[in-house]
């Protein structure tokens, strides 16, 4: 699930009254971005929430990993993730309306160099009243390990652009005004300048880098071991909380707790299990929050499984009160790059893929 936030570009010497007016006016923006929603995980050994482990990077600019050893990750596996950690960006979409710019927060890969693959449902427009769309204005990202708010909103040789190339699978892709559905959440992204950019990217010798991902279904066994590269955004309201109310362990999934389990801002990874196969997606239990839409899967050999797309649709609900609740035992979910609709589509558009 994409993270969603406003700033107004007005002056702070605003009359409090017209403040106030917006705020409610940014709460009902916020509110209105068709998205999918994410899940955090239990670990019932500990009776704790999971947690994400952030990559840290040594002077040398090496990625690193610091785990427990109750988490049994091999060497191998270890530095195949942090080889892989530095093509895993974050993307925030800016939207403008009037004077009041809302941007949604994801994430992405970068492959063959000059490409990003995310999930699509991050660019979806936002609905105003009377069913009105605004479509994004802008698209940016970075490749620090650590990217705030306050990173996107300075000037920084390290906060770049990107454009669309195709959002959707099939023909010739959906428009910036149309919402995609559950089998349409992919998208690629081209940088843009390029060879100007490049540098702050990856270095020469991983320019036309292409990740080895999965081929056929076969090939991932039942519950075998799964990381979600990705950054979570914050959780700043309580009422947020509320919406895990019927899982188990709802107890732990207090504010204080999620963000302390999920490291907002960070690059990190979430290690789960591959649960099943449904058509073009795979089901798994990698912890995530609001900003990992479009982060990477990857299996135990470093091989690149499907691009996170959090809850399915079903698996959210109106309780009594007619607030949004997650089914208890719901999982996440990532759609699938060994599914031949989708293994065509990238193929199509980044050459590296065939």
């Amino acid at each position: 699930m994409p993270s969603t936030y406003n700033i107004s570009n007005k002056p702070s010497s605003e009359e409090e009254y017209e403040v106030q007016q917006r705020l409610k006016h940014n709460r009902a923006v916020r509110s209105k971005h068709k998205t999918s929603y994410e899940r955090p995980f239990m670990d019932y050994q500990t009776n704790k929430l999971k947690e994400n482990i952030p990559f840290t990077y040594s002077p040398n600019g090496r990625a690193e990993l610091t785990i427990d050893s109750d988490m049994h990750i091999d060497l191998r596996t270890l530095e195949q993730l942090e080889h892989l950690s530095k093509l895993v960006i974050k993307i925030r979409v800016e939207f403008q309306q009037d004077d009041i710019t809302s941007y949604v927060s994801g994430s992405g890969l970068i492959v063959n160099g000059r490409y990003i693959i995310t999930a699509a449902h991050v660019f979806n427009p936002l609905t105003e009243e009377d069913n009105v769309l605004v479509p994004y204005k802008r698209i940016i990202f970075t490749s620090l390990s650590y990217a705030s708010d306050r990173l996107f909103n300075t000037d920084n040789e390290n906060v770049l652009e990107a454009e669309i190339l195709i959002r959707g699978i099939g023909g010739i892709g959906l428009q910036p005004s149309e919402i995609c559905s559950e089998d349409d959440d992919i998208a690629i992204l081209g940088i843009c300048r390029f060879e100007q950019v490049k540098h702050t990217l990856v270095s020469e010798n991983k320019e036309e880098f292409c990740a080895p991902r999965l081929s056929e279904k076969d090939e991932l066994e039942p519950n075998s071991q799964l990381f979600l590269l990705s950054y979570c955004s914050t959780m700043r309201r309580n009422k947020d909380v509320k919406f895990y109310e019927e899982c188990p362990g709802y107890s732990s999934y207090t504010r204080e707790n999620v963000n302390s389990a999920m490291h907002p801002d960070h690059r990190t990874v979430s290690i789960g299990k591959y649960v099943k196969n449904e058509d073009m997606y795979i089901v798994h239990d990698c912890p995530s929050l609001r900003g990992a839409s479009g982060g990477a899967i990857f299996d135990t050999t470093g091989r690149f499984v499907g691009v996170h797309t959090g809850v399915r649709d079903g698996d959210v609900h109106y309780n009594i009160s007619g607030e949004k609740r997650l089914l208890p035992y719901a999982m996440n979910r990532a759609l699938a790059v060994y599914s031949n609709r989708v293994k065509r589509h990238l193929e199509d558009t980044i050459p590296a893929w065939k």
